[in-house]
């Protein structure tokens, strides 16, 4: 069913995450304090699905300043999905959003599995976002292994950076007539063909030449830095470029912080720290950032690699 629109004489802005299972809710509790933490102006909302119990949402409904809503998933095209994780089927639910037209005209997806290291309202401001239908942050190809040069390489190696962008953070004003137009190009499309699901879709939909101009279609979507999505393969491949001093959102990617039996935590030892520090009180957040940030620096400079 449609998700429930209130109509508002002037729309808001706020940020967005989605909760589809129980096992994330950690991860929404620990990005809600981060905004708290870093004293938003804006609230969450929370989409649920059906298979969010009651008892979950009470939990999230206690919270300040943060919303709870149910929406159904879209209608997804016949054929035989294949996911690169089963939990990417959920995330098509975030399409939904741009059906928001009447209540909201501007919204900042994130990911369960983010944390904000810094105030991020910008991002729902109109200096930083406006001019394009979508913003988000280039993806790293190092990991991920995905065609095309990775951009946070300087020279990129191999060929041109693809321009494909992690859909962790998505920066957006609801458009009913696009929430249409992305209804009909996705029945049109083959199911099989989106491995992360609505991340494909949507760059395939959003996709430009951006040109020696630099700029695409109306359509297009327009790059943000990447110190607003810092997703651990980032971290982990390109720590020249992704120092946390400069981080505003840490991407939890692959192992989740939470998850504290994953066999594949080394080696972020010191970014699991800032979640369990949001997760456990957001007053605690500012003070375990500049420690991190400190202990990075001060490793940095004995390797003699500067500030």
């Amino acid at each position: 069913r449609a998700p429930a629109i209130t109509p508002h004489a002037t729309p808001r802005r706020a940020f967005v995450t989605l909760l589809s299972e129980t096992s994330y809710l950690p991860g929404v509790i620990a990005l809600h304090s981060s905004l708290t933490a870093s004293e938003s102006a804006y609230p969450l909302v929370v989409i649920v699905t059906a298979a969010v119990p009651p008892a979950v949402r009470g939990r999230l409904e206690a919270l300040a300043r943060c919303e709870v809503r149910e929406v159904a998933p879209p209608d997804l095209p016949a054929g035989a999905a294949h996911y690169a994780c089963a939990h990417f089927a959920h995330c098509w639910t975030k399409l939904r959003m741009w059906e928001w037209e009447d209540e909201f005209s501007r919204l900042c997806y994130l990911d369960a599995d983010m944390l904000l290291l810094k105030n991020c309202d910008e991002l729902l401001g109109d200096r930083l976002c406006g001019g394009a239908a979508l913003h988000a942050v280039p993806e790293c190809s190092c990991v991920s292994g995905r065609s095309g040069g990775c951009p946070y390489l300087s020279p990129p190696a191999g060929a041109p950076p693809a321009h494909y962008f992690n859909a962790g953070l998505l920066v957006l004003s609801p458009c009913r007539a696009t929430a249409e137009a992305m209804r009909a190009a996705l029945a049109a499309s083959d199911l099989a063909s989106f491995a992360f699901a609505e991340q494909d879709f949507l760059n395939r939909y959003f996709a430009h030449d951006r040109g020696a101009a630099g700029a695409g279609p109306p359509c297009s979507w327009r790059a943000l830095p990447w110190c607003f999505n810092a997703t651990k393969g980032l971290y982990a491949r390109h720590r020249g470029l992704c120092r946390l001093g400069e981080v505003r959102i840490l991407h939890f990617t692959m192992a989740k912080p939470w998850d504290l039996r994953h066999p594949c935590h080394a080696g972020f030892e010191r970014l699991n720290a800032l979640w369990h520090a949001a997760f456990a009180d957001p007053a605690s957040l500012p003070r375990a950032t500049l420690r991190a940030v400190l202990q990075e620096k001060r490793e940095r400079e004995s390797q003699g690699g500067g500030v």
